[in-house]
């Protein structure tokens, strides 16, 4: 949505608040109230969030939440304003559906109560214990962006709300917190009947990062849900642990592109050395999204298996192979990939050389200078274009795919470069 279209709603808005003689909500702050000894730049802070003007609201919260934990006399004040305002977002959006998102004043509260931190965070326990969807989803929210373990044993009782979004507001909270006690509860709420609940809980599970949830996340892999399952993957690639291996090895078949993008990435997180064969295979892969993430999964494992991977699948009579190989050489970089790379200029396929000449400017090696300025004479438009990039990202410099330009530039610079190295 523009900025204009969402002016323009937030005005209509307003418009239909006025007609109804419906406004968000503004308790009063009595002078008895205020907390004795606070300064009195506080004290307005305070008072200001009565205030009917927006604007000047909106100043009050960003003040206070730059204040951090000094503003700390204001949370009551701050959740009494949020817990009023939640209210009356849900009975507008029950109205306007959804239109109101502008005024949701409640989440600015709390966005702002989670800046001040710890000592908002009792208060906002409290909000919990009452029980009132409408309020609790913001202080569940602000709880997990404050990170406190105090608020662990509270958000486990959420889960077992009988609201299904309040159950997902949890689970992330809880993600957030990443305090193992979650761990049993979450794995619980896989099982939960709203898909939205089990992604919260994947996703929440990914983040602790407790094995005891390896095999709950793999059993998550054959949920209806697409999303749901990538999520899984990716939380398990998060977790790191073995045991995943073989079932994302098996994903990396799966006839879905988008699962095998995760698989492969996953596995690279996981880094096992059982991974490398498999990954090298998908270099050949026909979605360039799977064949960029299993490079890069193979950059991440450790060792030399991988770059002799790699050189084995440069001999390969696959085409495709051999062009995917040269761009993980790309990604991989490393002295011993420049030698194979400026081989691969010679290949009898265009996008195998192409790919190399584009692996090439990623090595930044001014050692493949002169093979890159030959390349520039390929017969092939699509080589000489990643040829002519591949030397602006090492010279730094911008040109047209001009050799005799490159070789005069190369004879002025080249002393000066290699020493760099």
């Amino acid at each position: 949505m523009t900025r204009r279209m969402s002016t323009i709603l937030s005005f209509l808005v307003l418009m239909a608040l006025a007609a109804t003689g419906l406004s968000v909500a503004q308790p009063s702050t009595p002078p008895e109230e205020m907390p004795p000894g606070i300064s009195a730049d506080l004290k307005a802070l305070i008072e200001a969030l009565n205030s009917s003007d927006f604007l000047e609201r909106w100043q009050a919260l960003w003040e206070l939440a730059e204040m951090g934990e000094r503003a700390a006399p204001a949370v009551p004040f701050l959740i009494e304003v949020m817990c009023d305002e939640a209210r009356t977002v849900a009975q507008l959006r029950g109205q306007w559906r959804g239109l109101i998102g502008a005024l949701d004043w409640a989440t600015r509260i709390s966005s702002t109560l989670t800046r001040i931190g710890p000592p908002a965070v009792g208060p906002l326990i409290a909000v919990l214990d009452e029980r009132d969807e409408h309020t609790s989803r913001y202080a569940v929210s602000a709880l997990g962006q404050i990170g406190d373990s105090l608020a662990v044993e509270p958000l486990l009782a959420v889960l077992e709300d009988k609201e299904s979004g309040l159950r997902e507001d949890a689970a992330r909270a809880l993600g957030e917190i990443a305090d193992a006690r979650a761990v049993g509860p979450l794995i619980d709420l896989l099982e939960d009947e709203h898909s939205d609940g089990r992604y919260a809980a994947v996703w929440a599970l990914g983040k602790i990062g407790d094995a005891r949830a390896v095999d709950p996340l793999i059993a998550a892999l054959e949920d209806e849900h697409w999303w749901l399952r990538h999520s899984a993957a990716g939380a398990l690639g998060e977790i790191g642990d073995p045991r995943a291996v073989e079932t994302l090895l098996a994903m990396l078949s799966h006839r879905h592109f988008a699962s095998r993008e995760v698989a492969a990435e996953a596995l690279g997180d996981i880094g096992d050395p059982r991974a490398i064969g498999p990954l090298v295979a998908v270099l050949s892969d026909e979605s360039y999204a799977v064949i960029h993430e299993a490079a890069k999964a193979l950059r991440k494992t450790q060792g030399d298996d991988p770059l002799q991977a790699l050189v084995a699948a440069l001999r390969s009579e696959d085409c495709r192979l051999r062009s995917g190989a040269a761009y993980a050489l790309g990604l991989l970089r490393g002295p011993a990939a420049l030698p194979l790379l400026i081989e691969t200029l010679n290949d009898e396929n265009p996008q195998v050389r192409a790919n190399a000449a584009k692996a090439l400017g990623r090595t930044r090696d001014p050692h493949a200078v002169d093979v890159l300025i030959g390349a520039l004479q390929d017969e092939d438009k699509q080589v000489r274009t990643q040829a002519s990039r591949a030397l602006k990202m090492i010279a730094g410099k911008h040109s047209d795919q001009i050799p005799e330009d490159w070789e005069k530039w190369w004879a002025e610079n080249r002393e000066e470069l290699l020493r760099r190295e």
